[in-house]
């Protein structure tokens, strides 16, 4: 097969054969460049090879390139690279894998492999099979499940699309009515469930190298119904702690996949509408809260900001404390320039209102907070918009009050 003929990985469709392209490069580039460490980028699609244990120097990069159906895997050499191209799958032909190591899973993983051609209702107690969990294992039906599925086509940031490999240890059967009201919180399948590895000497976790590491395969309670399948691994636990689905699990769960979105989509709306008559009360509140300020500012007959006079510090300060003598003309501020940065004040001042009651005050003149919008300061817990009064009179990034 040509080369010529391949894509980049990120292009393939599949979520789940993509996620095995990348696994099965990184088992190529762990056998064929064992001393050097290995990094592959999902968003570009590409593997580099790095040396050196804490500091890390590149040595070479590939562009990770395959066919739709995952059969074909090529890693092509970027530009002064010292290895050359190579195939890591070519059809039937196999480039180098570390699994080789692990011959008791690479059987495994071909066996299930064939299995996913095959009938599910053909499946048996002993054989092997591929499924996926999502990146919840905590949800109690499978409702519940194909909510999670719906998030994830929104946002797969951080998910890992790569299969599980199994063994049916038993097989229950059920209707599709069963399995959609079956309680996973309370049901385990009368399996203990676990992973085992026959390659895996028995050892220390952290003593196995990392393809013993990677040979360990789930044991599973098969629940199968007419037209769909799910397994369950209880870990020991008296529940279905983890959960796979059929890499299928679109086509076999079409219509409550179909049901979740629109449970989805009609949750998010109500949040919506819920949100923006907050937003509008909250709004209203603000902006009540702005005129009573601006209303004593006229009163104290303070000087207004034009549209484009700069804001500056000694303006601040005078605003400041006039906005407090008329808000409490009975106390005497005092009213310094803070360490914290541009126009933020440490205030002080002894008996008469308190620290709250003064803070009630003064918020008016940091702006209307509200929660941070998608890329606005990350980290930070709130957000401060120009109200009437700051646009006229200047805003506090922050203060401190001390009451004697």
């Amino acid at each position: 097969m040509e080369t010529k003929n391949l894509i980049n990985a990120i292009n393939i469709d599949n979520i789940y054969i993509r996620a095995q392209i990348y696994f099965r490069v990184e088992r190529f580039a762990r056998a064929a460049w064992g001393g050097l460490n290995t990094e592959i980028n999902e968003k570009t699609g590409t593997l580099t090879l790095l040396k050196g244990s804490y500091i890390l120097s590149r040595v070479a990069s590939f562009e990770i390139l395959a066919n739709q159906e995952g059969d074909n895997i090529y890693l092509q050499a970027g530009e002064g690279s010292p290895f050359s191209s190579a195939w890591v799958v070519r059809g039937n032909e196999e480039g180098a894998d570390v699994m080789n190591d692990c011959p008791a899973w690479k059987a495994a993983e071909a066996a299930a492999c064939e299995n996913e051609t095959k009938p599910f209702d053909s499946l048996q107690v002993g054989e092997f099979l591929h499924g996926w969990a999502g990146w919840s294992s905590k949800n109690g039906s499978v409702s519940e499940y194909m909510e999670d599925f719906a998030s994830i086509e929104e946002d797969s940031d951080g998910v890992n699309f790569c299969p599980n490999l199994m063994r049916i240890d038993k097989i229950v059967e059920m209707t599709d009515k069963e399995l959609s009201a079956l309680s996973f919180w309370k049901f385990n399948g009368g399996v203990d469930g676990g992973s085992f590895s026959d390659d895996a000497p028995a050892v220390g976790f952290s003593a196995l190298s990392w393809s013993q590491k990677h040979s360990f395969i789930d044991s599973v309670c098969l629940i199968r119904t007419p037209t769909r399948w799910v397994a369950v691994d209880p870990q020991g636990y008296t529940c279905s702690r983890y959960v796979y689905f059929p890499l299928s699990w679109r086509v076999l769960f079409a219509d409550s996949y179909s049901q979740a979105k629109t449970i989805r989509e009609e949750r998010k709306r109500k949040e919506q509408e819920e949100k923006e008559v907050r937003d509008k009360a909250q709004r209203e509140e603000y902006a009540a809260r702005a005129a009573r300020a601006v209303a004593l500012m006229e009163k104290a007959k303070a000087k207004v900001y034009k549209e484009d006079e700069k804001r500056t510090e000694v303006r601040l300060t005078s605003n400041l404390r006039r906005y407090l003598s008329v808000c409490f003309p009975e106390v005497k501020f005092e009213i310094k320039k803070s360490s914290w940065g541009y126009f933020t004040r440490t205030i002080r001042w002894a008996g008469g209102p308190t620290e709250k009651e003064v803070n009630e005050v003064l918020e008016v003149m940091k702006g209307d907070h509200w929660a941070p919008e998608e890329g606005y300061n990350p980290g930070e817990e709130v957000r401060y918009l120009h109200n009437d009064f700051t646009n006229r009179y200047g805003r506090l990034s922050h203060y401190t009050l001390y009451r004697d």
